[in-house]
């Protein structure tokens, strides 16, 4: 499989080789689910419609596309009732072709926690976040390297789901 993503990542974090290396390891990592197991990892993003969100969805959705991951996105409009949310959120908890689930709501982040299968929630916690602060990148750098952490969580959750599913305990 090409990777269209990496010769972006030469040009843009040419002086960056950890991001290249993250990229290519989790790349690697899906290819082999998927030709091992025949498990292709799926990813998805719930947003609301025109809010501004935490996670740069262009540069989630560039680096979904350019890996061997299946990634979809749900648009809720500003309007709708949080029940609906929470109940769009427990459908996507229990599909078992749903690996990663990232939700990106502009209120209160931490409530909806309580309604996101823990194994599925692949949003980086403030630990992630102090060891990408450690590393001193630029932001665009760091950035990228946020969401390549976000997928390689949402392929550790992959695993640790289908070992479940398999009946060999993670």
């Amino acid at each position: 499989m090409t990777n269209s993503f990496i010769p972006l990542v030469d040009q843009i974090y040419h002086d960056s080789p950890l991001i290249k290396r993250s990229f290519e390891a989790l790349t690697d990592d899906l290819l082999f689910l998927f030709e091992r197991l025949n498990v292709r990892v799926s990813l998805v993003a719930v947003y609301i419609e025109n809010v501004n969100h935490s996670i740069p969805k262009g540069l989630l959705r560039k680096t979904c596309a350019a890996l061997p991951l299946s990634f979809t996105e749900y648009f809720v409009p500003q309007n709708t009732d949080w029940d609906e949310i929470i109940a769009l959120v427990k459908s996507l908890n229990v599909d078992k072709d749903i690996h990663g689930l990232i939700v990106d709501l502009p209120f209160s982040p931490d409530s909806i926690l309580i309604f996101i299968d823990p194994l599925k929630n692949v949003r980086l916690n403030n630990s992630d976040y102090l060891q990408l602060k450690e590393l001193g990148l630029p932001p665009n750098e760091e950035e990228i390297l946020s969401i390549l952490m976000m997928l390689e969580k949402t392929f550790d959750a992959a695993v640790e789901q289908i070992s479940k599913q398999r009946g060999n305990p993670g």
